[in-house]
């Protein structure tokens, strides 16, 4: 029977530096937790390449199964990455660089030695987790790799990982079957929002796939267009494209413990007029105290937050007190340093834009839930979540009508042109102004049926369907 192995090379790898997902590591937990609960699950592997070692592992997919939500501690302990922020124990910091067991036990002692005279700041500095020095146990890893006949699913991206790739060829040509998810083409489509010799290793990424893949998905029809335009001009190898679109739905978080079992703690009782979860963070409740707007993503240049900050602070001039906060809720990205100068020359707007780094889904929940409406004014998406889940919510956006941004808001959303800051300040004023005309984009939401991951899990599982037989 032939076996289906997905990929989890970039979700693992992103696992070590950050505790919740983005989109892209999203769709690999969702597939993979639908496939761990389906009939095919025996047939189905993980696969995974380590870029810091140059390793190929397997491992079983039933860790996934069940109503698994992601929980960040226990995916790295399954993979064996430690530490809950990044951090490494000492035994994987040393077998990174040292191949021989001599060496790696003399430095052992060595680092040991340093750390303790530094009062642990080598430790620190290095990011090694101290508490965590021993190995940790794959209890889910198995031996058998890819064969003739199987199919790799790679649903991330591994453009980064010129040994993976030359890894792919050899399977490839072996007789093992590729299918590759595409999720944007931002490096070629946008170089001036990326950095230095990004566009040449994407490129180079993309072209050496085209040798190697016998079918592509891609989140949205614009990012099929772009594939194909790609194709067309750079000659690369065609392969059929078919088209998944990504969810709407916000994933809800793991449930309580009952309430009668020993570990369990009662629920805080708050008297604020709020409807606060407690797991929501301090600095999230308080910049949210006023009536706000939300802007959710990577705070980048690609996002177009250098314009919408300038935007928000003709808002604010017009409307003085009645004008509410800006939320940008996202880890800092690169190419914003205009952006930077702009909040630390103007006090962040007179402190009516306020910045909620790395939020957590219980954060996002309870903001996307408490704003008026959110904004979306990027440049270029491959998709554009933020759009989706603030329409889970209830709650419209003004939007970008560029790339595949109208295909997630429909006419549930209003539209703007990225690059011109008037139409920003319009399309955005209305929204703040008009209360009637947001609520008529909210009852529109109502009326429409938005995509689920299970829906999005199940289309890929169709198309895999048809490349494996699985």
């Amino acid at each position: 029977m032939p076996r289906l192995f997905i990929d989890v090379s970039d979700l693992v790898d992103y696992a070590r530096d950050n505790s919740s997902l983005s989109g892209i590591q999203r769709v690999s937990i969702e597939v993979i937790r639908r496939y761990a609960n389906s009939i095919s699950a025996r047939n189905v592997k993980l696969i995974r390449f380590d870029p810091r070692t140059g390793d190929l592992s397997y491992h079983d997919i039933d860790f996934f199964s069940g109503a698994y939500r992601f929980d960040h501690r226990e995916f790295c302990r399954y993979f064996g990455v430690s530490g809950s922020d990044g951090s490494v124990d000492l035994n994987d910091y040393l077998r990174r660089r040292y191949r021989s067991s001599g060496l790696r036990r003399v430095h052992r002692v060595r680092n040991i030695a340093l750390n303790l005279l530094s009062g642990g700041s080598r430790f620190r500095q290095r990011r090694i987790s101290w508490r965590l020095t021993g190995a940790l146990p794959l209890p889910g890893r198995v031996e058998a790799g890819p064969r003739a006949g199987d199919t790799i699913f790679i649903p991330g991206a591994t453009w980064g990982m010129t040994a993976y790739i030359e890894r792919l060829e050899g399977l490839r040509a072996d007789g093992v079957g590729v299918v590759q998810f595409i999720h944007d083409l931002i490096p070629l489509a946008t170089p001036e929002h990326v950095g230095d010799y990004v566009p040449r290793k994407f490129f180079d990424w993309l072209q050496t796939m085209s040798g190697i893949v016998d079918v592509y998905l891609a989140n949205s029809e614009a990012t099929r267009r772009d594939l194909i335009a790609f194709i067309d001009k750079s000659g690369a190898a065609r392969r059929p494209c078919h088209v998944i679109p990504l969810a709407h739905e916000f994933p809800s978080r793991p449930p309580k413990p009952d309430r009668g079992t020993a570990l369990s703690k009662p629920e805080v009782v708050f008297l604020s007029k709020r409807d606060v979860p407690e797991e929501v963070h301090a600095r999230t409740l308080n910049a949210s105290r006023f009536p706000f707007v939300l802007c959710v993503g990577t705070i980048e240049s690609r996002k177009n937050v250098y314009a919408l900050a300038r935007v928000w602070m003709e808002i604010h001039k017009r409307l003085g007190f009645g004008a509410p906060r800006l939320i940008l809720a996202g880890k800092s990205g690169s190419q914003k340093e205009d952006f930077d100068d702009l909040m630390r020359g103007s006090g962040c707007c007179d402190g009516m834009i306020a910045i909620v780094e790395r939020p957590s889904d219980a954060d996002l929940a309870y903001l996307y839930k408490s704003c008026l409406f959110s904004v979306c004014v990027s440049v270029y998406e491959g998709w554009g979540l933020p759009i989706g889940e603030s329409l889970w919510f209830g709650k419209t956006v003004v939007s970008s009508f560029t790339s595949s941004m109208p295909e997630v808001g429909g006419d549930m959303v209003a539209y703007v042109d990225p690059h011109d800051p008037q139409d920003m300040l319009d399309g955005i004023l209305r929204m703040i102004s008009d209360e009637p005309y947001r609520a008529s984009f909210e009852q529109r939401i109502r009326r429409d049926r938005l995509r689920t991951w299970d829906m999005v899990a199940d289309d890929i599982m169709t198309a895999l369907g048809r490349v494996t037989a699985i």
